[in-house]
């Protein structure tokens, strides 16, 4: 049923990280055989909450540890990925590209959507 929907959703979602940074891209699309692909122009991250919300929901009713590490892993990658450690105060910022093979420091965007804290930060804890 629903519980078996959010599952398999959760997985692909949690698919979606599996880039040099750890973050998910803002689009993914998918190739003729089903697997998931990022354009470039995509490669951006906004640091959108619904997989973290999604794992929060399904570790909450299975108590499967799986969906805390899962969020662990999100977690860890946005703290080195996304939180300006040169500068802490300036806290946390959206990515201009996920891919650390294309562009070795990544570029941080001058902003962040009041989602991350409101939502992403808040699933994550």
């Amino acid at each position: 049923g629903t519980l078996t929907l959010l599952r398999v959703s959760s997985g692909a979602c949690v698919e979606m990280y599996h880039t040099t940074t750890g973050l998910a891209p803002e689009i993914i699309k998918f190739d003729t055989k089903g697997r998931l692909f990022i354009s470039p122009s995509d490669e951006f991250s906004l640091l959108r909450p619904e997989t973290v919300e999604s794992l929060f929901v399904l570790w909450r009713v299975t108590h499967k540890d799986k969906y805390r590490a899962w969020s662990w892993d999100i977690f860890s990658a946005v703290e080195r990925s996304a939180r300006h450690n040169d500068n802490p105060e300036w806290g946390y910022s959206s990515l201009d590209n996920i891919d650390n093979s294309v562009a070795p420091k990544t570029k941080r965007k001058d902003s962040l959507e009041s989602f991350f804290i409101a939502e992403t930060l808040k699933y994550l804890y």
